[in-house]
């Protein structure tokens, strides 16, 4: 599923069925001489690199950098003023992150009738 998607681009969160893909980026001769050999060789390789590496990554730093990228892609590519966001309100996590990148408690509301309430966040951008 993908998270973010572009005219051109597509970003989604890599998975084990991406095993296949990453085997042959990591073994690409470019890749190896620019970036370094990883030592992955085979499917399992690959499995254990993502699971090691990408998604190990997903449970730290990673969703703060992915929030600043796309609240700097809505300011200065797509021109919004003001942005919203939503966090059940126990997510903690989400509301500690969207706290930390700008975000200010506006309400309780619902996304969807019959459905629970959720705390809804807004950015502004200043001027």
């Amino acid at each position: 599923m993908a998270i973010i998607e572009t005219a051109r681009l597509s970003l989604r969160e890599l998975s084990l069925e991406d095993a296949e893909f990453i085997l042959r980026l990591l073994n690409e001769p470019s890749f190896v001489q620019n970036i370094g050999d990883r030592g992955v060789r085979t499917l399992e390789d690959a499995r254990v690199y993502i699971i090691n590496g990408p998604m190990a990554s997903y449970q730290k730093g990673y969703a703060f950098e992915a929030a600043m990228g796309v609240l700097s892609y809505a300011r200065n590519h797509l021109g919004l003023k003001r942005l919203l966001a939503a966090a059940n309100a126990d997510n903690l996590n989400s509301i500690r992150l969207l706290e930390k990148i700008g975000f200010r408690f506006e309400r309780m509301t619902r996304l969807m009738e019959g459905e629970p309430e959720v705390k809804l966040f807004a950015f502004a951008v200043d001027g």
